[in-house]
């Protein structure tokens, strides 16, 4: 999400903890957003019922 509102890939790489750009490049470029909105949403869902 935080790449789709333009956040810089440095930040989100220092966020994640990884020392190495590559390594957060490899891992955003095998995520489908549709995939996380979806989980996100299931999730807010839940939180909010209890």
């Amino acid at each position: 999400m935080m790449r789709d509102m333009g956040t810089s890939l440095s930040v989100i790489s220092k966020g994640l903890g990884h020392e190495n750009l590559k390594t957060t490049q490899i891992y955003l470029s095998s995520i489908d957003t549709e995939d996380v909105v979806k989980a996100n949403r299931k999730m807010i869902g839940k939180i909010m019922r209890e």
